[in-house]
């Protein structure tokens, strides 16, 4: 009998140490529960994609007004123009003005309040833009989680102290009303609640006013990279577009391309939103990717 014992021992040994390795190898490998949750890059992403936005809206006017479109508006938002000539061109303030009770843009499917202004330089030839933008502490701009009238759930987006705010662009010859240039953007989004981000970004765009009676054809192209302190979830990014980012003129969200999101001091993998999924259709739908974790998030739905 112990003759028997010793032989299945000897039999069985090398397979528990096997099964025992495999299992070691199986827990280095998988992620911590705590690496799929991407809470935080899902509400970058979402205030990230309001950067462009703003930045991209400021540039319509900006190019639109340099173009001989001189887009004025008493609906939402009230559109006014102000103008002086100077050396090499015309200063040009334009104030965008959602009002003090929040109101929906026709234009990009966003409800805000408040305003923001664009001072502006257009050379003489009409070939190259300058913008800086302008944010007001009397009549802040609030930017809204969903169009819809009941809802409360809002931003504040005010200038950060350390980036400025800067659009500059020259006409791209023989395009479809077309500008390129660069964006500096700097803000802080601020919830009722207390949680702020700073949002930092270097960008390129492509703007293609393409028909002058219509925005819903407007196209802009986004590459670049910025950096966002978020102390909701006391972590600083570092974000890359990989893929450029296509805004249209009547979207909120990016139609296309991908982002990276590197969590800085930390040992969590890189995360790639991709706004895709539904090739290239004017929704909120975004693809999370981290290694092999992979969810589909409805920006439209997450908090401020």
């Amino acid at each position: 009998m112990n003759k028997l014992k010793f032989q299945l021992l000897f039999i069985y040994f090398p397979l528990l140490v096997f099964f025992y390795l495999i299992g070691c190898k199986e827990d280095s490998v998988t992620p911590p529960v705590e690496n799929n949750n991407v809470d935080a890059e899902q509400t970058s992403s979402k205030n990230t994609s309001e950067v462009q936005w703003i930045n991209s809206d400021a540039y319509y006017y900006l190019s639109a007004i340099a173009l001989g479109r001189v887009e004025l508006s008493s609906g939402c938002p009230f559109v006014t123009l102000d103008s002086s000539n100077t050396a090499g061109g015309t200063n040009y303030t334009i104030t965008i003005n959602y009002g003090n009770e929040p109101c929906q843009s026709s234009k990009r499917n966003i409800r805000a309040s408040g305003k923001y202004q664009i001072l502006a330089f257009v050379s003489t030839a009409r070939d190259s833009i300058y913008g800086e933008l302008r944010l007001f502490g009397d009549s802040p701009l609030k930017v809204y989680k969903v169009a819809n009238s009941s809802d409360t759930n809002s931003v504040t987006i005010t200038s950060s102290s350390s980036n400025t705010n800067e659009l500059w662009g020259r006409i791209v010859t023989g395009g479809n009303n077309e500008y390129a240039g660069v964006i500096k953007a700097g803000l802080v989004f601020a919830t009722n609640t207390g949680i702020t981000k700073d949002i930092a970004a270097n960008l390129t765009i492509d703007a293609s006013l393409n028909n002058m009676n219509t925005t819903n054809d407007d196209k802009y192209i986004f590459r670049g990279t910025g950096v966002v302190k978020d102390n909701r979830f006391g972590v600083q990014f570092a974000y890359t577009i990989q893929d450029s980012l296509t805004v249209t003129g009547n979207c909120r969200y990016p139609v296309s391309g991908k982002v990276m999101w590197v969590r800085n001091g930390t040992t969590i993998a890189a995360t790639y939103v991709d706004f895709y999924p539904n090739s290239g259709e004017c929704d909120d739908i975004a693809t999370i990717i981290r290694g092999s974790y992979t969810t589909t998030i409805n920006l439209e739905g997450i908090d401020q």
